[in-house]
């Protein structure tokens, strides 16, 4: 029973036959059974010309990744800010934000203008949509409802401005269309040149009304006796209308005014009403000299470029019919081609028959 639990002694493998095993001696010469130990080499640190030497490999290979050393050269800091930019910065927002809310404004105002029918290509049912809307806040203005009125006679206000941006709007896409800066059909778009027109005579029924309600509701007005709408017309002209124009009562020394002033928030009314009918003023101004001028521009190079004519759309009708009398040639050829593409070919005709007229009248005379 002993000899079973006896321990049995294990060979050892020889390392001279197991693979992968070096044996104790061949250890301290350095040396395996079938030679030398490799040893792993250290990595080298990469010198200025290995580096160029393989970026080149790379860009020859398609392969042009920049390394680490590459991207931590291109960082550029940026430089300092000076001391009076820091100062400076936080007032930039006193500019920004006027610049958004007018901005905001114009485009409400832009889209007021639709109810008063600014996108109505036929003047005549734009006319009618735009004297509807206006009657309607002249009757709830003129009926005693307090600030019901009031705020129906501000709303004119807003509706004649509205109609004044929609037309410069119009005009400016006009000018880019003839410019080639956009692409599209004028003959397409509502002509506002009269509406807005229109439009701005309507002051002289909101002023009075709204003088006379500041009047009635606040009492901002000294008033001599009863006052009627034809007072407050005339209060409204001398105040707002004749201080643009030549105001001949100052010349002449008449005072025909029967209302003056309260308080100071009237005056600060008609301030406002001064900056209006001048803003008005120098923008309907401002505009038609820039129509008239584009009209003349494109016009004048219908030889050179007679597209900008057509872009004019019908405009362009009755310059360039006046073209098609002009001495040169190819300036009556260019406005004639001009005139067809817009479809107006009557105007050649016409002009063409009283051309010849004159011309047998001169050959007449000439004979005589």
């Amino acid at each position: 029973m002993l000899r079973l639990f006896r321990r049995t002694p294990v060979a050892e493998p020889d390392s001279a036959t197991v693979p992968g095993i070096v044996p104790p001696s061949a250890v301290g010469d350095g040396r395996t059974p079938s030679g030398p130990i490799e040893k792993t080499p250290k990595p080298e640190t990469p010198t200025a010309a290995k580096t160029e030497k393989s970026a080149a490999v790379k860009a020859e290979a398609g392969n042009d990744i920049p390394s680490q050393e590459e991207l931590d050269r291109s960082i550029v800091t940026a430089p300092p800010k000076k001391s009076w930019v820091r100062w400076i910065l936080p007032f930039r927002y006193l500019y920004l934000y006027p610049k958004i809310a007018v901005e905001a404004l114009d485009d409400w105002l832009i889209g007021l203008a639709t109810l008063f029918g600014s996108e109505i290509i036929d003047d005549r049912k734009r006319l009618i949509r735009m004297m509807s809307v206006f009657g309607i806040a002249f009757l709830v203005g003129v009926l005693p409802l307090g600030y019901l009125s009031l705020a129906a006679i501000l709303f004119g206000f807003a509706g004649v401005l509205a109609m004044g941006r929609a037309w410069v709007v119009n005009e400016k896409r006009r000018t880019a269309i003839v410019k080639k800066l956009a692409d599209g059909d004028p003959d397409l778009m509502p002509d506002l040149r009269w509406s807005a027109l229109i439009s701005a005579f309507q002051l002289l029924n909101l002023f009075p009304l709204l003088y006379q309600h500041l009047q009635r509701d606040f009492g901002l007005y000294r008033v001599d006796g009863d006052t009627n709408f034809f007072d407050w017309l005339w209060f409204s002209l001398h105040m707002t209308y004749l201080k643009a124009l030549p105001d001949f009562t100052t010349l002449y020394g008449l005072d025909m005014a029967t209302i003056s002033f309260e308080s100071s928030w009237g005056r600060h009314v008609v301030l406002i009403s001064r900056l209006m009918f001048d803003f008005l003023l120098i923008q309907a101004v401002v505009r038609l000299l820039a129509i008239r001028s584009t009209i003349r521009e494109a016009v004048a190079a219908v030889k050179a470029d007679p597209e900008m004519s057509v872009r004019l759309g019908r405009r362009a009708i009755e310059p360039l019919t006046e073209k098609l009398r002009d001495p040169d040639r190819a300036v009556r050829g260019a406005a004639a081609n001009a005139l067809m593409q817009l479809g107006e070919a009557n105007q050649i005709h016409r002009i063409t028959i009283e051309v010849e007229k004159a011309a047998a009248k001169a050959e007449a005379e000439e004979t005589v």
